[in-house]
């Protein structure tokens, strides 16, 4: 740290957390040069797509937070972000998936991993992120910072040396549930709580809305009367006291993760309870305000957010998470309008079409990078048909899909087809297939009858590769004439490579400075 730096420090009353690598051997502050993600819309959901808001983003944080400046500077009422906890752990994604014959069966693959080479590389990843949702933040705009009490202490000083000491609001303690089986062998206190930091943009203009629990049925004070307000005012401890053990369902604080049953949970190995979320948006927001999570996992505080009329920005670069994320939506919050950003154009291939019978099989090419599809178009007159004859995910996989799908498993997500489409519009699904565990994904689309016309039919793979097959039609006559296009979003392609550690990720993983709700 250079003795300038020491002096400004000094004089401003406050202290600084150095790492190595923060300053060069001048003494000037190294930082990273960040180019603006170009936001592209990919899909619309909804009846009235959203302008700026309402955005699901697949690509690296610290670029979208860059481009977000430009509409949202000032803007954003309020942040949650739950990022990587340099854990040293490589976190997997438990997916239910459906194997004919043999029911539900679990996909276990990669979803982040959490290794950092050092903690100064960590500390080094967070805060441009952090400078930039500074920046992001409205004046009387509110940060939530999750973590746990092995990086508390760092994440703290550098929120004081980006928000100021003073913007410091509270330290949330949330006890994360019940102890048993394997925590219980630590030969020390068993750790059984994660951190929730809470600071202002400008604490003489922070909005708070003060939250309760409900008093325990017949409650009253101690001189016989009815308490004063709905319940009990919640503390900076959560999921401690007696009014919080008393939620049930839906509304409890323990932790999903703990709970074998609990239909909240996607399989992302640390996604968080709606409750937790609810409990910060219902003090630090308002209907119709925005709410951005830059690390949003499997989408838990965007569905939240929708919810409870909010508007959101959730940013995640795993091709995992945002493929949860939009199922989430999708099945949670099936009338809103949202929309899905991608930082990388498609890549565009030619498709290959055979004529056969009444319509023609349509197949990707061999060296196409993605899953391999087949699938048949039949214009008829009273109705279009579209059958997926096959799906093969290819040798660039995962080996865990792989397996599954060895051992019967539907390679298919999602399938999906936008009729009368417009192939330079975002994608827009007129029918719109998820898989469960409990059956597979119907491949026959019907359409309405057209001598002429454009489908895209959307897919995701067991490998959460999304892809596009853009087919356009013409008959005239007896003869049919049909030309296509392979769109495969480039981001679902490469989410396991390494990326710098400077930028994105620890080492090798699916998320890098990606992460968790």
């Amino acid at each position: 740290m250079s003795r300038t730096r020491r002096r400004e420090a000094a004089a401003a009353g406050g202290i600084e957390v150095v790492w190595p690598g923060k300053y060069d051997a001048r003494g000037r502050r190294v930082r990273p040069r960040v180019e603006a993600a170009s936001l592209q819309p990919s899909e619309h959901h909804g009846a009235s797509p959203p302008a700026h808001d309402n955005l699901l983003v697949h690509g690296d944080n610290l670029a979208v937070l860059q481009a977000l400046l430009a509409q949202h500077r000032g803007a954003v009422d309020l942040v949650y972000m739950d990022p990587p906890f340099a854990t040293g752990t490589a976190f997997e994604l438990a997916l239910p998936v459906h194997v004919p014959g043999a029911g539900a069966s679990t996909l276990r693959t990669p979803a982040f991993d959490d290794r950092w080479p050092s903690g100064a590389a960590f500390l080094d990843m967070l805060a441009p992120r952090l400078e930039r949702i500074h920046a992001l933040l409205a004046p009387h705009g509110s940060l939530y910072v999750h973590v746990d009490p092995t990086r508390a202490h760092a994440v703290k000083l550098l929120l004081d040396e980006i928000f100021g000491a003073d913007a410091f609001q509270r330290e949330i303690v949330w006890r994360i549930g019940w102890v048993s089986g394997f925590k219980t062998r630590a030969r020390n206190w068993i750790r059984n709580h994660d951190t929730i930091l809470f600071y202002a943009r400008d604490p003489a203009r922070l909005r708070f809305h003060k939250v309760y629990v409900p008093h325990p049925p017949g409650y009253v004070r101690r001189k016989g009367t009815p308490g004063r307000v709905d319940g009990i005012a919640i503390d900076d401890v959560w999921n401690a006291g007696a009014a919080d053990l008393a939620l049930s369902g839906a509304d409890a604080l323990d932790s999903i993760q703990i709970k074998s049953f609990s239909r909240e949970k996607t399989g992302y190995a640390t996604q968080k309870n709606a409750s937790l979320l609810r409990r910060i948006l219902a003090a630090s927001s308002a209907p119709g305000e925005l709410v951005l999570d830059p690390f949003c996992g499997a989408g838990t505080t965007a569905a939240v957010a929708l919810a409870m009329g909010r508007r959101f920005l959730a940013i995640d670069r795993g091709a995992a998470a945002i493929q949860l994320a939009r199922a989430r939506l999708l099945r949670e919050q099936p009338q809103a309008s949202w929309s899905l950003l991608q930082t990388e154009p498609p890549i565009e291939l030619p498709l290959q079409c055979t004529r056969t019978g009444g319509g023609v099989v349509v197949r990707t090419p061999a060296d196409a990078p993605g899953p391999a599809v087949a699938l048949q178009l039949e214009p008829g007159r009273d109705v279009t048909r579209v059958r997926v004859l096959s799906v093969a995910l290819g040798p660039a996989v995962d080996a865990a899909a792989a397996q599954q799908v060895a051992a019967g498993a539907d390679p298919l997500l999602e399938l999906g087809v936008a009729w009368d489409a417009d192939p330079a519009a975002p994608y827009r699904a007129d029918t719109l297939r998820l898989a469960t565990a409990e059956a597979a994904i119907d491949r026959e689309l019907l359409g309405p009858a057209r001598a002429r016309g454009c489908a895209i039919v959307q897919l995701v793979d067991l490998d959460f590769r999304r892809v596009q097959l853009v087919v356009h039609w013409q008959r005239q006559a007896r003869t049919l004439t049909v030309r296509g296009t392979m769109r495969v979003a480039a981001a679902s392609l490469h989410a396991a490579a390494p990326q710098p550690a400077r930028t994105l990720s620890p080492r090798a993983g699916s998320r890098g400075a990606s992460r968790r709700a």
